[in-house]
């Protein structure tokens, strides 16, 4: 199973810190990505969330560039 399948199989959302552990980015780029909307996050209170399925999309749209 792809790393693609498998986030698109979780139901929870990601925090800032789970989506830079898949990703294998700085929590700061994730920020960073998400502040100019290369990253569509949510936010609830003071957090921001990621949508697993929005994360695959983007690590394979950002694989084949």
């Amino acid at each position: 199973m792809s790393i693609g399948n498998e986030l698109r199989s979780v139901r929870a959302l990601l925090s800032v810190r789970q989506t830079a552990a898949i990703m294998g980015i700085c929590i700061a780029t994730v920020r960073r990505y998400a502040a100019s909307g290369k990253l569509v996050s949510i936010r609830i209170g003071n957090r921001l969330r990621f949508d697993p399925a929005v994360v695959a999309t983007f690590i394979e749209s950002r694989s084949t560039q």
